[in-house]
């Protein structure tokens, strides 16, 4: 009977240790961190404005994802402590999809 019961319990284990959620959790933080810097610093206009704002200014648009990917790295040391490798390497995938939007921005659309 007690065996059972233990069969019962690592058989319910989770299985959240993937790329693809950290490669969601990575590409959401970026989001979010706009949306926070929006709330911080441009509270005078509306959302819309904002990213209209970021569309037309290119110069804007590349420092401001710069920046979004920074606190990819703080979640990043979260999951590589709590040995979810996997899901660490999906954050890393997704700052490197960042970088990859930055030279982007930089490179063609500037």
């Amino acid at each position: 009977m007690i065996f059972l019961i233990k069969l019962k319990k690592t058989s319910m284990k989770r299985n959240d240790n993937k790329i693809w959620i950290g490669i969601v959790i990575g590409l959401f933080t970026a989001v979010l961190s706009i949306f926070i810097l929006y709330l911080v610093r441009y509270t005078n206009m509306n959302l819309g404005d904002y990213f209209v704002l970021l569309y037309r200014s290119k110069r804007l648009l590349s420092p401001i994802v710069s920046i979004a990917g920074v606190p990819n790295l703080i979640i990043f040391f979260l999951f590589l402590n709590r040995h979810k490798y996997k899901t660490a390497r999906g954050i890393i995938m997704a700052t490197f999809i960042l970088a990859l939007m930055v030279v982007f921005i930089k490179i063609l659309l500037t």
